[in-house]
Protein backbone atom coordinates (compact mmCIF):
# COMPACT_ATOMS: atom_id res chain seq x y z
CA UNK A 1 0.00 0.00 0.00
CA UNK A 2 1.47 3.35 -1.04
CA UNK A 3 0.88 6.30 1.31
CA UNK A 4 0.36 9.92 0.28
CA UNK A 5 0.20 12.61 2.97
CA UNK A 6 0.08 16.36 3.41
CA UNK A 7 -0.73 18.83 6.20
CA UNK A 8 -1.61 22.47 6.68
CA UNK A 9 -1.70 24.37 9.99
CA UNK A 10 -2.86 27.93 10.58
CA UNK A 11 -3.10 30.22 13.60
CA UNK A 12 -6.65 31.22 12.67
CA UNK A 13 -8.14 34.71 12.88
CA UNK A 14 -8.42 35.18 16.66
CA UNK A 15 -5.40 33.60 18.35
CA UNK A 16 -1.91 35.12 18.20
CA UNK A 17 0.00 31.86 18.76
CA UNK A 18 -0.48 28.53 16.99
CA UNK A 19 -0.55 25.90 19.73
CA UNK A 20 -1.22 23.07 17.25
CA UNK A 21 1.66 20.83 16.19
CA UNK A 22 1.91 17.97 13.73
CA UNK A 23 4.45 15.49 12.45
CA UNK A 24 4.80 12.48 10.20
CA UNK A 25 7.27 9.78 9.28
CA UNK A 26 6.72 7.80 6.08
CA UNK A 27 8.38 6.81 2.82
CA UNK A 28 12.00 5.73 3.20
CA UNK A 29 12.51 7.23 6.67
CA UNK A 30 14.29 5.12 9.26
CA UNK A 31 12.10 2.46 10.89
CA UNK A 32 9.10 2.88 8.57
CA UNK A 33 9.56 -0.42 6.73
CA UNK A 34 9.67 -2.24 10.09
CA UNK A 35 7.06 -0.40 12.15
CA UNK A 36 4.86 1.43 9.62
CA UNK A 37 4.16 5.04 8.63
CA UNK A 38 3.11 7.37 11.44
CA UNK A 39 1.07 10.59 11.39
CA UNK A 40 0.24 12.75 14.45
CA UNK A 41 -1.64 15.99 15.21
CA UNK A 42 -1.70 17.67 18.64
CA UNK A 43 -3.65 20.66 19.97
CA UNK A 44 -1.97 22.21 23.01
CA UNK A 45 -3.51 24.07 25.92
CA UNK A 46 -2.11 26.22 28.70
CA UNK A 47 -1.27 29.85 29.34
CA UNK A 48 1.86 31.79 28.33
CA UNK A 49 2.35 29.67 25.20
CA UNK A 50 2.63 26.50 27.29
CA UNK A 51 0.17 24.79 24.94
CA UNK A 52 2.64 25.27 22.11
CA UNK A 53 5.30 23.63 24.26
CA UNK A 54 3.05 20.69 25.20
CA UNK A 55 1.93 19.91 21.65
CA UNK A 56 5.49 20.15 20.34
CA UNK A 57 6.81 17.80 23.01
CA UNK A 58 4.00 15.32 22.34
CA UNK A 59 4.56 15.18 18.58
CA UNK A 60 8.34 14.92 18.80
CA UNK A 61 8.40 12.40 21.64
CA UNK A 62 5.74 10.18 20.04
CA UNK A 63 7.54 9.99 16.70
CA UNK A 64 10.87 9.39 18.42
CA UNK A 65 9.48 6.81 20.81
CA UNK A 66 7.50 4.86 18.25
CA UNK A 67 10.62 4.05 16.24
CA UNK A 68 12.94 3.30 19.15
CA UNK A 69 14.39 -0.20 19.05
CA UNK A 70 14.23 -0.54 22.85
CA UNK A 71 10.42 -0.42 22.73
CA UNK A 72 9.93 -4.19 22.62
CA UNK A 73 6.25 -4.46 21.67
CA UNK A 74 5.93 -5.67 18.08
CA UNK A 75 2.12 -5.44 17.90
CA UNK A 76 1.37 -1.98 16.54
CA UNK A 77 -1.56 -1.19 18.84
CA UNK A 78 0.38 -2.26 21.93
CA UNK A 79 3.39 -0.28 20.75
CA UNK A 80 1.21 2.82 20.39
CA UNK A 81 -0.16 2.34 23.91
CA UNK A 82 3.31 2.05 25.46
CA UNK A 83 4.63 5.10 23.61
CA UNK A 84 1.57 7.20 24.51
CA UNK A 85 2.09 6.37 28.19
CA UNK A 86 5.65 7.63 27.92
CA UNK A 87 4.57 10.79 26.11
CA UNK A 88 2.02 11.52 28.84
CA UNK A 89 4.62 11.06 31.58
CA UNK A 90 7.04 13.36 29.76
CA UNK A 91 4.52 16.19 29.29
CA UNK A 92 3.19 15.77 32.85
CA UNK A 93 6.72 15.92 34.23
CA UNK A 94 7.52 19.10 32.32
CA UNK A 95 4.20 20.68 33.38
CA UNK A 96 4.72 19.96 37.07
CA UNK A 97 8.43 20.79 37.03
CA UNK A 98 8.27 24.38 35.80
CA UNK A 99 5.94 27.06 37.23
CA UNK A 100 5.50 28.74 33.84
CA UNK A 101 4.27 25.45 32.34
CA UNK A 102 1.86 24.46 35.11
CA UNK A 103 -1.47 23.27 33.77
CA UNK A 104 -0.24 22.69 30.25
CA UNK A 105 -1.50 19.71 28.28
CA UNK A 106 -2.38 18.63 24.79
CA UNK A 107 -4.69 16.48 22.79
CA UNK A 108 -3.20 13.90 20.44
CA UNK A 109 -4.65 12.07 17.47
CA UNK A 110 -2.79 9.85 15.07
CA UNK A 111 -2.74 6.95 12.69
CA UNK A 112 -0.11 4.32 11.99
CA UNK A 113 -0.42 2.51 8.67
CA UNK A 114 1.28 -0.83 8.13
CA UNK A 115 0.40 -3.12 5.26
CA UNK A 116 -3.37 -3.40 5.02
CA UNK A 117 -4.05 -2.24 8.57
CA UNK A 118 -4.12 1.09 10.36
CA UNK A 119 -4.04 1.82 14.09
CA UNK A 120 -6.01 4.94 15.01
CA UNK A 121 -5.46 6.52 18.44
CA UNK A 122 -6.37 9.66 20.35
CA UNK A 123 -6.61 11.42 23.68
CA UNK A 124 -8.83 14.50 23.85
CA UNK A 125 -11.06 15.89 21.13
CA UNK A 126 -8.77 16.14 18.11
CA UNK A 127 -10.28 13.83 15.53
CA UNK A 128 -9.53 11.18 12.94
CA UNK A 129 -12.01 10.78 10.10
CA UNK A 130 -11.94 8.17 7.35
CA UNK A 131 -13.27 9.03 3.91
CA UNK A 132 -14.22 5.87 2.00
CA UNK A 133 -16.45 5.58 -1.08
CA UNK A 134 -17.57 9.22 -0.67
CA UNK A 135 -18.65 8.58 2.92
CA UNK A 136 -17.00 10.04 6.02
CA UNK A 137 -16.79 8.30 9.40
CA UNK A 138 -15.27 9.53 12.64
CA UNK A 139 -12.90 6.81 13.88
CA UNK A 140 -11.56 8.62 16.96
CA UNK A 141 -13.36 9.03 20.29
CA UNK A 142 -14.08 12.49 21.71
CA UNK A 143 -12.94 12.82 25.33
CA UNK A 144 -14.98 15.87 26.23
CA UNK A 145 -17.76 16.84 28.57
CA UNK A 146 -20.28 17.41 25.79
CA UNK A 147 -19.47 14.02 24.27
CA UNK A 148 -20.31 12.36 27.58
CA UNK A 149 -23.54 14.37 27.76
CA UNK A 150 -24.48 13.21 24.25
CA UNK A 151 -23.74 9.58 25.11
CA UNK A 152 -25.91 9.94 28.22
CA UNK A 153 -28.72 11.38 26.03
CA UNK A 154 -28.74 14.60 28.05
CA UNK A 155 -28.08 16.78 25.00
CA UNK A 156 -28.18 16.13 21.25
CA UNK A 157 -25.27 16.11 18.85
CA UNK A 158 -26.45 19.40 17.38
CA UNK A 159 -26.67 20.98 20.85
CA UNK A 160 -23.13 19.75 21.52
CA UNK A 161 -21.82 21.66 18.49
CA UNK A 162 -22.97 24.98 19.95
CA UNK A 163 -22.54 24.25 23.66
CA UNK A 164 -20.39 26.75 25.62
CA UNK A 165 -18.84 23.72 27.34
CA UNK A 166 -17.70 21.99 24.14
CA UNK A 167 -14.04 22.80 24.86
CA UNK A 168 -14.04 21.13 28.29
CA UNK A 169 -11.91 17.99 27.99
CA UNK A 170 -12.21 14.92 30.19
CA UNK A 171 -8.84 13.52 29.10
CA UNK A 172 -5.64 15.14 27.83
CA UNK A 173 -1.97 14.31 27.54
CA UNK A 174 -0.03 15.73 30.50
CA UNK A 175 -2.87 16.61 32.87
CA UNK A 176 -2.45 13.55 35.08
CA UNK A 177 0.34 11.03 35.80
CA UNK A 178 -1.42 8.45 33.60
CA UNK A 179 -4.01 8.62 30.85
CA UNK A 180 -6.29 6.18 29.04
CA UNK A 181 -6.03 6.48 25.27
CA UNK A 182 -8.52 5.34 22.67
CA UNK A 183 -6.87 2.86 20.28
CA UNK A 184 -8.44 0.78 17.53
CA UNK A 185 -7.20 -1.21 14.53
CA UNK A 186 -9.01 -0.94 11.19
CA UNK A 187 -8.48 -2.49 7.79
CA UNK A 188 -7.27 -0.29 4.95
CA UNK A 189 -8.80 -0.31 1.49
CA UNK A 190 -7.25 1.31 -1.54
CA UNK A 191 -8.51 4.88 -1.77
CA UNK A 192 -9.11 5.31 1.95
CA UNK A 193 -8.24 8.80 3.14
CA UNK A 194 -7.71 9.64 6.81
CA UNK A 195 -8.13 13.21 8.05
CA UNK A 196 -6.43 14.13 11.33
CA UNK A 197 -7.51 17.52 12.61
CA UNK A 198 -7.71 19.80 15.63
CA UNK A 199 -11.10 21.03 16.86
CA UNK A 200 -10.45 24.39 15.22
CA UNK A 201 -11.41 22.56 12.04
CA UNK A 202 -13.95 19.97 13.19
CA UNK A 203 -16.02 22.50 15.16
CA UNK A 204 -16.64 24.59 12.04
CA UNK A 205 -17.12 22.04 9.26
CA UNK A 206 -19.70 19.37 8.58
CA UNK A 207 -19.02 15.85 7.31
CA UNK A 208 -20.21 16.50 3.77
CA UNK A 209 -17.69 19.31 3.36
CA UNK A 210 -14.85 17.05 4.44
CA UNK A 211 -15.91 14.36 1.99
CA UNK A 212 -16.33 16.75 -0.92
CA UNK A 213 -12.92 18.28 -0.31
CA UNK A 214 -10.79 15.18 0.27
CA UNK A 215 -12.51 12.39 -1.69
CA UNK A 216 -10.30 13.02 -4.73
CA UNK A 217 -7.62 15.42 -5.89
CA UNK A 218 -4.41 16.83 -4.46
CA UNK A 219 -4.14 16.37 -0.70
CA UNK A 220 -2.27 19.59 0.02
CA UNK A 221 -4.84 21.56 -1.93
CA UNK A 222 -7.60 19.75 -0.05
CA UNK A 223 -6.09 20.53 3.35
CA UNK A 224 -5.59 24.16 2.33
CA UNK A 225 -9.22 24.47 1.30
CA UNK A 226 -10.46 22.93 4.57
CA UNK A 227 -8.36 25.37 6.60
CA UNK A 228 -9.51 28.30 4.45
CA UNK A 229 -13.14 27.31 4.96
CA UNK A 230 -12.68 27.20 8.75
CA UNK A 231 -11.11 30.66 8.59
CA UNK A 232 -14.01 31.96 6.52
CA UNK A 233 -16.31 30.85 9.36
CA UNK A 234 -14.42 32.86 11.93
CA UNK A 235 -11.15 31.02 12.50
CA UNK A 236 -11.80 31.20 16.24
CA UNK A 237 -9.11 28.64 17.08
CA UNK A 238 -5.91 27.27 15.62
CA UNK A 239 -6.65 25.05 12.62
CA UNK A 240 -4.74 21.95 11.52
CA UNK A 241 -5.62 19.43 8.82
CA UNK A 242 -3.49 16.42 7.91
CA UNK A 243 -4.68 14.09 5.15
CA UNK A 244 -3.32 10.57 4.61
CA UNK A 245 -4.39 8.62 1.52
CA UNK A 246 -3.76 4.91 1.01
CA UNK A 247 -3.32 3.77 -2.59
CA UNK A 248 -2.86 0.17 -3.71
CA UNK A 249 0.13 -0.24 -5.99
CA UNK A 250 -1.48 -3.33 -7.55
CA UNK A 251 -0.05 -6.21 -9.53
CA UNK A 252 -0.85 -7.34 -13.04
CA UNK A 253 0.67 -10.03 -15.30
CA UNK A 254 3.59 -10.47 -12.93
CA UNK A 255 4.66 -6.84 -12.83
CA UNK A 256 3.96 -3.92 -10.56
CA UNK A 257 1.41 -1.37 -11.79
CA UNK A 258 2.27 2.17 -10.76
Amino acid sequence: MRIEASAVSDVGRVRTVNEDSYGMRDGQASGVSKYGSCFVVCDGMGGHQAGEVASGIAVDSFLEGFYREDVTETDTAQRVAVVLAGVNQLVYGRATGAPELQGMGTTIVGVVTKGTRAVVFNVGDSRCYRIRSNQVEQLSEDHSLVSELVQAHIITGEEARTSPRKNVLTRAIGNDPSVQAFIQTVEIRSGDCFLLCSDGLSNLLVDAEITATLATGDLHDGCSRLVALANERGGIDNITAMAVRCVSTGWRIGRRVR
